[in-house]
Protein backbone atom coordinates (compact mmCIF):
# COMPACT_ATOMS: atom_id res chain seq x y z
CA UNK A 1 0.00 0.00 0.00
CA UNK A 2 2.42 2.50 0.66
CA UNK A 3 4.45 1.90 -2.25
CA UNK A 4 1.43 2.40 -4.58
CA UNK A 5 0.44 5.55 -3.07
CA UNK A 6 3.69 6.85 -3.30
CA UNK A 7 4.03 6.03 -6.68
CA UNK A 8 1.00 7.42 -7.23
CA UNK A 9 1.67 10.85 -5.60
CA UNK A 10 5.53 10.87 -6.54
CA UNK A 11 5.54 9.04 -9.72
CA UNK A 12 8.61 6.96 -7.97
CA UNK A 13 9.30 4.44 -5.72
CA UNK A 14 10.94 5.59 -2.42
CA UNK A 15 14.06 7.73 -2.25
CA UNK A 16 15.69 8.05 0.95
CA UNK A 17 13.75 11.72 1.80
CA UNK A 18 10.36 10.96 0.44
CA UNK A 19 7.81 10.89 3.64
CA UNK A 20 6.46 7.75 3.25
CA UNK A 21 9.68 5.89 2.48
CA UNK A 22 11.09 7.68 5.73
CA UNK A 23 8.00 6.04 7.50
CA UNK A 24 7.99 2.22 6.33
CA UNK A 25 10.27 0.87 9.39
CA UNK A 26 7.78 3.03 11.68
CA UNK A 27 4.49 1.27 10.06
CA UNK A 28 6.22 -2.28 10.49
CA UNK A 29 6.17 -0.97 14.27
CA UNK A 30 3.27 -2.00 16.07
CA UNK A 31 1.46 0.54 17.54
CA UNK A 32 1.94 -0.70 21.30
CA UNK A 33 5.31 -0.62 21.08
CA UNK A 34 5.88 3.13 19.52
CA UNK A 35 6.97 5.49 22.19
CA UNK A 36 6.13 9.11 22.25
CA UNK A 37 8.83 10.31 19.33
CA UNK A 38 8.20 7.75 17.43
CA UNK A 39 3.91 8.15 17.37
CA UNK A 40 5.15 11.94 16.74
CA UNK A 41 7.27 11.24 13.73
CA UNK A 42 4.90 8.24 11.93
CA UNK A 43 2.09 11.12 12.23
CA UNK A 44 4.18 13.91 11.01
CA UNK A 45 5.17 11.75 8.10
CA UNK A 46 1.80 10.36 7.57
CA UNK A 47 0.52 14.06 7.10
CA UNK A 48 3.32 14.97 4.53
CA UNK A 49 3.19 11.59 2.65
CA UNK A 50 -0.19 10.60 2.37
CA UNK A 51 -2.56 13.24 1.31
CA UNK A 52 -5.78 10.94 0.72
CA UNK A 53 -5.09 8.79 4.24
CA UNK A 54 -5.00 5.49 2.50
CA UNK A 55 -1.88 4.55 4.21
CA UNK A 56 -2.86 6.17 7.51
CA UNK A 57 -6.16 3.74 7.16
CA UNK A 58 -4.53 0.74 6.77
CA UNK A 59 -2.23 1.28 8.98
CA UNK A 60 -4.90 1.98 11.83
CA UNK A 61 -6.78 -0.89 10.90
CA UNK A 62 -3.69 -3.28 10.85
CA UNK A 63 -2.90 -2.37 13.75
CA UNK A 64 -6.69 -3.06 14.90
CA UNK A 65 -6.12 -6.67 13.40
CA UNK A 66 -3.04 -7.16 15.16
CA UNK A 67 -5.27 -6.20 18.59
CA UNK A 68 -7.84 -8.47 17.86
CA UNK A 69 -5.39 -11.50 17.55
CA UNK A 70 -4.04 -10.68 20.88
CA UNK A 71 -7.14 -11.09 22.44
CA UNK A 72 -6.83 -13.85 25.43
CA UNK A 73 -11.15 -14.27 24.70
CA UNK A 74 -11.70 -16.09 21.21
CA UNK A 75 -14.96 -14.14 21.37
CA UNK A 76 -13.84 -11.25 21.67
CA UNK A 77 -10.97 -11.68 18.63
CA UNK A 78 -14.15 -12.93 16.65
CA UNK A 79 -16.02 -9.73 17.55
CA UNK A 80 -12.89 -7.59 16.83
CA UNK A 81 -12.36 -9.32 13.62
CA UNK A 82 -16.64 -9.49 12.19
CA UNK A 83 -16.62 -5.48 13.01
CA UNK A 84 -12.89 -5.20 10.75
CA UNK A 85 -14.85 -6.85 7.88
CA UNK A 86 -17.81 -5.18 8.15
CA UNK A 87 -16.22 -1.94 7.45
CA UNK A 88 -15.66 -3.19 4.08
CA UNK A 89 -12.72 -2.25 1.52
CA UNK A 90 -12.75 -0.02 -1.05
CA UNK A 91 -12.10 -1.11 -4.67
CA UNK A 92 -8.92 0.21 -5.25
CA UNK A 93 -7.63 -0.89 -1.91
CA UNK A 94 -6.93 -4.30 -3.70
CA UNK A 95 -3.77 -4.90 -1.49
CA UNK A 96 -5.63 -5.10 1.64
CA UNK A 97 -7.90 -7.82 -0.25
CA UNK A 98 -5.22 -10.19 -0.94
CA UNK A 99 -4.10 -8.75 -4.49
CA UNK A 100 -7.43 -9.87 -5.70
CA UNK A 101 -8.85 -7.41 -8.55
CA UNK A 102 -12.40 -8.78 -7.95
Amino acid sequence: MRRRVQQDTLGRRGHAKDPLYRARRLLLTGANHLTEKMATKLDALLQEGDPNWEVTITWTVYQKLIDAYQQSDSHDMVTLIDALKDLGVPPAWSEARGGADS
